[in-house]
């Protein structure tokens, strides 16, 4: 288990205990979502799920005949789950979620989508994200980056219900004198 695989974990247990913590149903769903989806795209890049679908999609393609058109298929089908999935969760999310929770949907949007770029294989987005910045590849920091981003907005919906249950129990305590 490297350092990414650790931070999509930890990632997912975060979300997940935001939802745990919750009173707001929606609220509560969308974190256990996020966690679920986070765990999810944390073992698929632990089980290298990429390298078996690249595999196994190459054949087929070859055996389709559609190899020299692989490339544009690739973008295609990037595009097109990145529209799905961005209209799905904009249906879903549409007024009903609170900003931490929309800016953590967000960012995990941001996470899948590159998951998918990152699933393709192609070969210069592998040649880009493989560069180092300081002692860490783009990809790893692009993927540490939203993970942060997601575990930050959980922690401060977290922190913030937490702040709003002491208020309210103060305030029942003054209420009581």
């Amino acid at each position: 288990m490297d350092i990414i695989d650790f931070a999509y974990l930890a990632t997912s247990a975060i979300a997940a205990a935001a939802g745990l913590s919750c009173r707001n149903r929606g609220d509560e769903n969308w974190w256990l979502v996020l966690g679920i989806g986070v765990l999810g795209l944390g073992l698929l890049r632990s089980a290298q799920a990429g390298l078996w679908l690249d595999q196994h999609l190459e054949r087929e393609v070859h055996a389709m005949g559609w190899y020299a058109y692989r490339r544009p298929l690739q973008v295609t089908c990037i595009v097109a789950f990145a529209l799905g999935l961005l209209i799905i969760l904009a249906q879903l999310a549409k007024g009903r979620t609170r900003a931490s929770v929309a800016f953590a949907i967000c960012a995990f949007y941001a996470l899948a989508v590159f998951a998918a770029i990152r699933l393709s294989s192609l070969h210069w987005t592998d040649a880009l994200l493989s560069r180092q910045a300081g002692s860490v590849t783009l990809s790893h920091a692009t993927q540490l980056v939203l993970l942060v981003t997601i575990s930050a907005a959980a922690l401060f919906y977290f922190f913030t219900r937490l702040s709003n249950s002491k208020r309210v129990m103060l305030r029942r305590t003054m209420m009581r004198r």
